[in-house]
């Protein structure tokens, strides 16, 4: 893959583990929303660096309009937060987004009964996540 998603612990040379998952997820959120990388650099050593640091630039997302609600998933508070312990994991992502779906205009009627495409496509970002764990240490 590509160093961009690489989380911080893997960047000091741990184990992969479902944490790293959701961070390479808070990345790719980070890019939607922002419409840039978070962490940006020509060259491998000062990327590296960047990513441990986790310092994050919200300014983007929050210039293009996002609701804070879904903003906060791509920082250092959730999804990109430096230590894997911390981090979000996909059971309190999902609590999050049914807490917070009010923001976007969607009710609890549209998550459990409408949208049955996005419903299905989480489901098999669950089911992918969830094969990871069963999957070997490398």
């Amino acid at each position: 893959g590509t160093p961009y998603y690489l989380s911080p612990e893997k960047v000091r040379g741990l184990p992969y583990s479902k944490p790293a998952e959701l961070w390479a997820l808070g990345v790719v959120l980070y890019e939607i929303l922002a419409f840039r990388r978070p962490f940006q650099s020509d060259n491998l050593a000062a990327l590296s660096g960047l990513i441990q640091t986790c310092e994050v630039d919200e300014a983007p997302m929050l210039a293009a309009g996002h609701a804070p609600e879904l903003t906060t998933l791509a920082t250092p508070r959730h999804l990109l937060h430096p230590d894997p312990e911390q981090r979000l994991t996909v059971t309190a992502l999902l609590g999050h987004l049914r807490l917070h779906a009010g923001a976007s205009g969607l009710g609890e009627k549209d998550l459990s009964e409408g949208h049955e495409d996005c419903r299905q496509a989480a489901l098999v970002g669950i089911q992918g996540l969830a094969l990871t764990e069963r999957l070997p240490s490398v």
